[in-house]
């Protein structure tokens, strides 16, 4: 059902269903943290990056509460989360986000993984960003 909500792009729908899953499911539980995600996700597709950002960070801090630093609801948060603070130019923050991602992603799937291996060459690739960024 959610995949059909976020195809049609319905972001109040998607809040409400977001809002009774808290209800019925509790703030920290992984129906409510998935559906969470993608609103966090559809928000910030929709130019909502502060409210996005807000709700990605809370995403990824509750399913580390849930007891699942791995999951891939955090991982997939995570990766919105860089993007959005790559959106508004804060690389610090970026970079912070997806040394998170990398590290989910080597707990998750093992060091030799694509998504590992994309996620330190991501890394690799912001760090030399920062350091061939003019100082301030």
């Amino acid at each position: 059902m959610l995949e059909r909500i976020a195809g049609t792009g319905d972001l109040p729908q998607m809040i409400a269903t977001l809002a009774s899953y808290d209800r019925i499911f509790g703030p920290i539980s992984m129906q409510t943290l998935s559906v969470a995600a993608l609103v966090g996700q559809t928000l910030a597709q929709s130019g909502e990056n502060e409210i996005a950002r807000r709700l990605l960070e809370r995403v990824a801090r509750d399913v580390i509460r849930a007891g699942v630093p791995a999951h891939p609801v955090r991982l997939t948060a995570l990766a919105s989360l860089r993007d959005l603070h790559l959106e508004s130019g804060d690389l610090e923050s970026a970079i912070a986000v997806q040394t998170e991602l990398a590290g989910g992603w080597l707990a998750a799937a093992g060091s030799e993984a694509p998504q590992t291996v994309d996620a330190k060459a991501r890394l690799a690739s912001l760090l030399m960003s920062s350091a061939s960024a003019p100082e301030a």
